[in-house]
């Protein structure tokens, strides 16, 4: 029956370790997971110039490394405060439960003076866990900074591999990585000397040395004096020991909870910067009978990073609906910002960005986006799953291929629509990602149509084949064109050319280039004779 008894008694325990462990791990989970998905959410939906601010293997390191630590944290402490707590002060009555789980109690029952010397070194303890808790957040702050310094460093050098290795500066990317880690290293072992510093003094020399001194001292005179009994000592030695490591646990779940409020402190600035959507709640049905103008009243902008350097200044353009409007000027003149402003990437300054009579800043997010469309100088493609590929294939994308001038290319692919094209579309040529993001665009059927520098890249067989597909986008949609290249603006309805942030110039094609007389620096006449205009604007500053 014993036998019996002590068999079922251990796989009991069995089952309860199992759950114990599980438990523990399923709630460490989903809070990573909450979290990382809470943090997604909240970084997608923060304005432009916060991208502009904070680096990507920054927000990437919050994402990942920050939200482990937290959860790991804080499941060390869940699963041992409780116990701890329990054990140390003692729950119930010490006559219905005498012995193991009430040690504090027990201990000063049996001999108050005694039980008093073996809890006597718990306030020292907490006082210096308060302080060295308050260190680690300091520490584990900085700590999680380098680290995602450091990520930041390497998803630079990785997401542009191929320009790193096409400058053979594979050494100096790997120098410039190790240096960034060692801000990392060197907080890791100021963190490791201090806990080793910590827990020698605290738990080796006073714990583990002075208190049991104190005891067998103290204890053996009582027992000398015949005011104790040797077994009551031998036990208070024992739950001594067990005390300790209690009231070690519970404080070293203060210190997790200080670690975690330390790597903690990032992500949660920016969850608590809450969801800024970049437009209103109006669903925004067209203002006015003018379908799909767009204007720039009197804009003004400066970007955020750099608050002196006006960008757009007094801004004024207006596209009739269903009209080409081609942008050029000198780098930096503002066109692409101009791009920015009716994406509603940033808010101007001062001045109206207006779409059919509407104020951009009171339309909806998500209706402004579906029929404002853009095709970049760079188009990103997302690489998608196998079962996406199969799903989001259907006669609406093949006919926006086709329109798009790229459903010959796409058939002649391995797996047709199919086909995986890496990350970035690194597997197809500029043309055809070009050809791709006007299909993508024809596919949303906007009412305005984008289009920044799409053929700037390109060879002249490439740049015919997009130059169709753009003529097949912009059919019957108000069409904003950013270009250097002559052959891509001039069947525009009207050239608007830019300097120092306003329009100099406007008419079309034939109008600016019959002007009399040597073309000024900066006309439209000037830069096409040069094929000027060089880079745009398109990053910010």
């Amino acid at each position: 029956v014993a036998l019996e008894l002590f068999a079922i008694a251990g796989g009991v325990n069995a089952a309860l370790d199992f759950w114990n462990v599980f438990l523990f791990a399923l709630a460490q989970n989903r809070v990573v997971r909450r979290l990382r998905a809470t943090l997604f959410d909240v970084v997608l939906a923060q304005p432009i110039a916060f991208f502009d601010e904070n680096s990507s293997g920054s927000i990437v390191s919050r994402l990942t490394s920050d939200t482990t630590e937290i959860a790991s944290n804080l499941s060390w402490v869940f699963r041992n405060v409780t116990e701890a707590v329990v054990r140390v002060l003692g729950a119930f009555v010490f006559t219905l439960v005498p012995i193991r789980p009430r040690i504090a109690t027990y201990l000063l029952i049996q001999n108050p003076r005694l039980g008093a010397v073996a809890c006597a070194v718990i306030p020292a303890t907490t006082a210096a866990n308060q302080l060295y808790g308050r260190w680690m957040a300091r520490n584990a702050s900085a700590t999680q900074d380098a680290l995602a310094a450091a990520n930041a460093t390497a998803l630079e050098a990785i997401a542009s591999v191929r320009t790193v290795r096409s400058f053979a500066c594979e050494a100096f990317e790997s120098r410039r990585y190790d240096g960034a880690l060692g801000a990392w290293y060197e907080l890791c072992n100021a963190q490791a000397a201090a806990t080793g510093i910590y827990f020698s003094v605290m738990y080796s020399f006073l714990s583990q040395l002075c208190v049991p001194i104190a005891l067998l001292g103290y204890g053996g005179a009582l027992v000398m004096r015949s005011e104790m009994r040797a077994d009551t000592l031998i036990a208070f030695m024992l739950y001594q020991g067990q005390l300790q490591e209690y009231v070690g646990n519970l404080l070293n779940a203060c210190t997790s909870m200080y670690k975690s409020s330390g790597a903690a402190a990032a992500v949660f600035d920016i969850i608590d910067k809450g969801k800024n959507p970049p437009a209103a709640a109006n669903d925004a049905t067209h203002a006015s009978g003018d379908e799909d103008a767009v204007e720039f009243d009197s804009v003004t902008f400066a970007y955020p990073a750099r608050p002196t350097k006006v960008v757009l200044n007094g801004f004024r353009l207006v596209a009739r609906p269903g009209a080409r409007v081609a942008l050029v000027g000198a780098s930096g003149a503002g066109k692409s910002t101009v791009f920015h402003l009716l994406q509603r990437f940033y808010d101007p300054d001062d001045g109206r960005v207006l779409l059919d009579g509407v104020d951009v800043r009171t339309l909806n997010h998500g209706w402004l986006h579906k029929v404002v469309a853009l095709v970049g100088q760079e188009p990103v493609l997302f690489a998608g799953s196998e079962k996406q590929m199969e799903r989001v294939v259907d006669a609406d994308v093949v006919a926006a291929a086709t329109a798009g001038n790229a459903a010959e290319f796409i058939d002649q692919l391995p797996r047709g629509y199919h086909t995986r094209c890496g990350e970035r579309g690194v597997a197809l040529s500029g043309g055809q990602k070009q050809r791709i993001a006007i299909a993508r665009a024809i596919l949303m059927n906007p009412s305005v149509l984008l289009l920044d520098e799409a053929t700037s890249a390109l060879d002249r067989a490439s740049e015919r084949g997009v130059l169709r597909a753009m003529d097949a986008a912009s059919a019957g949609r108000t069409t904003l064109i950013i270009a250097h290249r002559t052959s891509t603006v001039m069947d525009a309805d009207a050239i608007c050319v830019l300097r120092g942030g306003v329009v100099v110039e406007e008419g079309t094609h034939a109008a600016l280039m019959s002007r009399r007389g040597t073309p000024p620096a900066g006309s439209y006449a000037d830069l096409s004779s040069s094929r000027g205009g060089g880079d745009d604007d398109a990053t910010p500053p």
